[in-house]
């Protein structure tokens, strides 16, 4: 978590560019301030990511943030993603518009291409080790879960 602490260090350099635009560290500090004042802390968050700014913004924001998420990968297939909401019963699940039509009320968020949808108010006990679960691969037809603790995310090789 000390890497999110040292963002404002450098809020004038750039953190990420795509497509020629530049995203500062300053952006990055401002995007997870504005998500932290709409999603309670411990929330248990399922992104469904593309590799572009929007999905690596949110994904910084939610660990500098102390929310746990489920990353699923865009392409996944949507009778997996609706089992894994059923299974996991998310707070929230933040999304690309054209990903799925959950057909509930959702809030545009930060972008005309990602929807951030409240499924839940009730804040479960996880375990606070954890930050991220992520899917295997599914060789056998049937992907399981990782959990990825704060502690595997910032491990330091001296």
């Amino acid at each position: 978590m000390n890497l999110f602490k040292k963002f404002s260090n450098h809020k004038k350099n750039y953190a990420l560019i795509q497509e020629n635009q530049k995203y500062s560290y300053d952006y990055l500090i401002k995007y997870s301030k504005s998500i932290s004042k709409i999603i309670k802390k411990n929330s248990l968050i399922v992104l469904v990511s593309k590799n572009d700014i929007e999905s690596i913004a949110f994904y910084t924001s939610c660990i500098k943030n102390g929310y746990y998420l489920i990353i699923l990968d865009e392409n996944c297939d949507k009778k997996f993603f609706l089992e894994t909401i059923k299974r996991f019963k998310p707070n929230y699940i933040f999304y690309p518009k054209k990903f799925i039509n959950l057909k509930k009320n959702y809030k545009d968020f930060f972008s005309s291409n990602y929807c951030l949808t409240k499924i839940d108010t009730k804040i479960r006990k996880i375990n606070n080790k954890n930050s991220i679960i992520l899917t295997t691969s599914g060789t056998t037809s049937n992907p399981k879960f990782v959990r990825l603790s704060n502690k595997n995310l910032f491990n330091k090789e001296h």
